[in-house]
């Protein structure tokens, strides 16, 4: 992904000295120093461009005296959203800050600040220009046992990994042959980018030559085969 430019994606030029003020409220950034922890718990990214960013941050008052804080959500150095919150005394808030994204042309990654008190978290999000990838589940074969002999146990390792940034759920299935017969399956559900290994067992036949034949491993979305090798028993 690309850089993500303050000038060219928000549109805000603040000179030499400037007060820079929260989107939507009018008000300079002020406030106490109060001392704080503060913790990004979640965002929404990706998010598809033009649409809101949503950013779930945890402020912790570590005073012995309840306080109002001023919570401000920063990209590129620039306050976006902001709110002010009364926290009690060693107390917590957890609240949550938006930001329309630039309906940018390309995808971008850039880094998002949550500021209150005495400090600050950061995390990095994607918008992507035509919307975040659909989830799906690319297969990969990435070992089999063979040789085996004949009547002997096939295994057939295979890693799974969902392609989208949403979770999604399917099943693996091993096939046989030319005829591709279903021996094996597995249910897997995985979440956005997530990878999954599993082993599939597949008895073979008693056979008494020598055989070679295909073993594929698929999702419905993917698929990746194999020739394996069985020793017969002759």
């Amino acid at each position: 992904m690309g850089g993500y430019d303050r000038r060219t994606f928000l549109g805000l030029v603040g000179g030499a000295g400037a007060t820079v003020v929260a989107s939507g409220t009018g008000q300079a950034r002020t406030g106490a120093q109060v001392s704080t922890s503060v913790t990004i718990q979640a965002t929404n990214s990706p998010v598809g461009a033009g649409d809101v960013l949503h950013v779930s941050p945890e402020v912790w008052n570590l005073e012995y005296t309840g306080s109002n804080v001023d919570v401000v959500l920063e990209v590129s150095d620039e306050i976006v959203d902001s709110e002010q919150v009364w926290i009690e005394p060693r107390g917590r808030s957890a609240l949550g800050l938006e930001y329309e994204t630039y309906p940018v042309r390309q995808d971008v990654s850039f880094p998002v600040t949550v500021e209150a008190g005495t400090d600050s978290d950061t995390t990095t999000v994607e918008v992507y220009a035509n919307g975040p990838p659909s989830p799906g589940l690319d297969v990969s074969i990435v070992g089999t046992n063979d040789p085996v002999h004949a009547g002997d146990w096939l295994q057939v390792t295979a890693d799974v990994q969902n392609t989208g940034t949403t979770s999604t759920s399917g099943t693996a299935r091993l096939l046989v042959g030319s005829d591709q017969d279903q021996v094996d399956a597995e249910s897997v559900s995985l979440s956005g980018g997530a990878t999954r290994r599993l082993t599939f067992r597949y008895e073979t036949y008693p056979v008494r030559q020598d055989v070679s034949f295909p073993v594929t491993v698929t999702t419905g979305d993917d698929s990746d085969t194999r020739t394996v090798r069985v020793w017969g028993r002759g």
